[in-house]
């Protein structure tokens, strides 16, 4: 008997914060050589799919840093090697903060993937992993 190939699915996505708490403001741009610059490479080299979560923030600092960086991941979206993930402006806890926050968080993230990337996410990562029955809404609308 012949042994099948199967058909494997994989889903690679990297988390991108340029907040996170240990990365120092005068080390932005090495983290975006470093370790962003690579994901974008990997994908365009080996023809491989991968998802970035960034918050609109993040995007935002970003672009103001290496706007080569942003012409390139735009160049890979148009190719469909790489999806953001949206999760809103600022990485919030969601159930932490009042409804109107949590919506303008994720209304304002969807303006600025919009004005940078020119795209709106199809894919969502609940922030810190922490959901709430009102997220569910604000989701839907935004």
């Amino acid at each position: 008997m012949k042994n099948k190939k199967t058909k494997k699915n994989l889903f690679l996505f990297f988390h991108l914060n340029m907040f996170f708490s240990s990365i120092k403001v005068s080390d932005r741009v090495h983290v975006i050589k470093k370790c962003y610059w690579p994901i974008l490479n990997i994908a365009e080299k080996n023809n491989i799919k991968i998802g970035l979560e960034i918050s609109g923030q993040s995007l935002e600092v970003i672009k103001k840093l290496d706007v080569k960086w942003i012409k390139k991941i735009k160049s890979l979206i148009k190719r469909r090697l790489i999806f953001i993930i949206g999760s809103g402006y600022s990485q919030i806890i969601g159930p932490l903060v009042p409804y109107k926050l949590n919506n303008y968080n994720y209304r304002i993230g969807n303006e600025v993937y919009k004005k940078i990337l020119n795209i709106k996410p199809e894919t969502l990562l609940i922030n810190e992993h922490s959901f709430s029955r009102s997220l569910v809404d604000i989701i839907k609308k935004n």
